[in-house]
């Protein structure tokens, strides 16, 4: 089930008018959902099927197989057409966990968040599942403070990457965290514009100003559009992204056709750059225009590998909102509370600051 079917069934759902609907996620959106009322069942399959217990049946037959499966309790569903290309949809959720007992909730739950969901138009009119933006209520397992480092009395777990079986790469997101995100604007020969956002993303030098992103091979075309760009043009822009324009950033992430224009797939206003072609993102309180100075491409190693590609840029010109500038040029970054990825999908801003003196003078 594509998340445009789940649009149209929670449409159907809201349009009954009911005060609320479970919805069952198998292998936590991996794989399926179903969703039901008190009286009827939604699925792409099964549409037929009605009440609790045919629900109760399929759920607990893929339980009894060890599908991991979740409960959602969605209330306040409503859907905002917020403009021609682009409506949310906003509910509260609840989230237990799969106990055995059927569909129904014996335990308190794992979350209950405010949710929203976006889908944007393409410029073909196709629909598509942009994102979906959680903000937690409350949560039973909250790390206790404090706990964030290591006791000596447990060992540390060794981890052979290029031995263990099942081993995800995405470990190495979560363990390199937090990292900054670099929301790069770039335009191709012919004037087209593109904007995404890269967690590989980072300042290498101050003396030259140098900066660098990198990514790796998309599945579908021998490199994303981004660095056919840059290799072509040798230019882009980045744009700092923060914690207001996070949907945003999210949005210009699709994997949308070559020449789609993500600026207005999310609804940004263009700046116009001084010394580079491509536009600033006008939000953002700082942007950096950059020149390229090399592509460097990281060859696959191993099985699964993929070619990454590391672009090194300086920068040329910056871009500063004036809010944030204080009397003596400092750029207050905390201020803007700038957007940070941490691992899998989770992202987050800064927290309590510190400032910390050097032990010695800085001889530089």
């Amino acid at each position: 089930m594509n998340h445009i079917e789940k649009l149209a069934i929670r449409q159907a759902l809201e349009a009954l008018a009911v005060d609320y609907w479970y919805e069952v996620d198998f292998n936590w959106g991996q794989d399926a959902h179903a969703y039901y009322t008190e009286d009827a069942v939604f699925t792409t399959s099964q549409k037929s099927r009605t009440g609790r217990a045919a629900i109760a049946d399929f759920y607990n037959a893929r339980q009894a197989r060890g599908a991991r499966t979740s409960l959602h309790v969605v209330q306040n569903f409503r859907v905002v057409p917020v403009s021609p290309q682009r409506v949310d949809c906003n509910y509260v959720m609840s989230l237990y966990a799969a106990d055995g007992e059927g569909v129904l909730p014996s335990r308190p739950a794992i979350m209950i968040a405010d949710v929203r969901e976006t889908v944007v138009r393409q410029p073909d009119g196709a629909w598509l599942y942009a994102l979906r933006t959680l903000r937690p209520l409350f949560r039973d397992d909250t790390p206790t403070p404090g706990r964030s480092a290591r006791t000596k009395e447990v060992p540390m777990l060794f981890i052979d990457p290029e031995n263990a079986p099942g081993f995800k790469r995405t470990l190495f997101n979560a363990i390199v965290a937090p990292r900054p995100i670099g929301w790069i604007s770039t335009m191709s020969p012919e004037g087209q514009v593109n904007l995404a956002p890269f967690s590989h993303f980072n300042l290498v030098s101050t003396a030259p100003p140098v900066v660098m992103f990198s990514c790796n091979a998309p599945a579908d075309r021998h490199e994303k559009d981004t660095i056919t760009n840059v290799r072509a043009t040798g230019e882009f822009v980045t744009n700092l992204v923060t914690w207001e324009l996070r949907d945003l950033m999210n949005i210009s992430s699709l994997d949308a056709p070559y020449g789609t224009d993500e600026f207005e797939l999310a609804g940004l206003e263009k700046a116009q750059s001084q010394k580079v072609r491509p536009p600033r993102v006008a939000r953002s309180p700082a942007s950096m225009e950059c020149k390229l100075l090399r592509i460097v491409e990281i060859e696959p190693q191993g099985p699964g590998d993929t070619v990454s590609n590391v672009v090194f840029g300086r920068v040329v010109g910056i871009h500063l909102d004036p809010a944030f500038v204080e009397p003596n040029g400092r750029f207050d970054v905390a201020r803007t509370l700038p957007l940070t990825r941490l691992g899998g999908n989770q992202y987050a801003s800064v927290g309590p600051l510190v400032e910390l003196s050097r032990p010695s003078p800085r001889r530089d």
